[in-house]
C-alpha cells in the first residue's frame, strides 16, 4: 500500500496500522511537529515502514 523507491523496500508484512497513524508517521518522516493543543490519536509508525526486518512469518 506504500511505495517509496529506495526508502521502503518492498515486503509483506502483518503489522497493524490505523488512518489514525497517518498523521503522526508522515510528520515524523518528513520532520514536521505535531500540535500540542490537542490530543493526537495516533502512533509513530515510520520505523514499520522503513525497517528491513523480517516479520515472524518470515514472508519478508
Amino acid at each position: 500500500m506504500i511505495k517509496w523507491p529506495g526508502r521502503i523496500a518492498p515486503r509483506v508484512s502483518n503489522e497493524m496500522v490505523s488512518v489514525h497513524d497517518f498523521l503522526p508517521t508522515l510528520s515524523s518522516i518528513i520532520g514536521a511537529k505535531l500540535p500540542t493543543d490537542r490530543p493526537i490519536d495516533g502512533v509513530d509508525q515510520s520505523a514499520c515502514f522503513t525497517s528491513s526486518q523480517r516479520n515472524p512469518a518470515g514472508t519478508a
